[in-house]
């Protein structure tokens, strides 16, 4: 009812003003505060292993985009079964076996 009333011109351009502000304010805004606040809880882990292999896509059939070497740090983005998708230090981002990050350290030198 809203799309007619603004495509037949029947509301003044001040109230598609008011009426978008209200929109931002009791639609969007909570959706970008939510978001944020999801960014700040993500886990930061520090690598155990030798290495672990960053690939394009979740599953050992895709190749291996990337390796990150122990003691450098990974950003746990989301997991799909049993593979997490992460951005290291340089901003690059894969996925990696979960196996493979078991023995990692949180930032804070605890066991993942």
């Amino acid at each position: 009812m809203l799309s007619k009333l603004l495509g037949q011109g029947r509301l003044r351009s001040t109230n598609r003003s008011a009426i978008a502000a209200t929109l931002f304010a009791v639609v969007i805004s909570p959706l970008l505060v939510a978001q944020s606040a999801i960014a700040r809880e993500l886990t930061t882990i520090v690598v155990a292993s030798a290495f672990v292999e960053l690939r394009m896509f979740p599953g050992s059939g895709y190749p291996v985009r990337d390796v990150v070497e122990r003691g450098e740090s990974l950003v746990l983005l989301k997991q799909r079964t049993t593979w997490i998708k992460v951005r290291t230090a340089s901003g690059k981002e894969g996925w990696v076996a979960e196996g493979q990050l078991q023995n990692s350290l949180t930032t804070a030198g605890a066991p993942r």
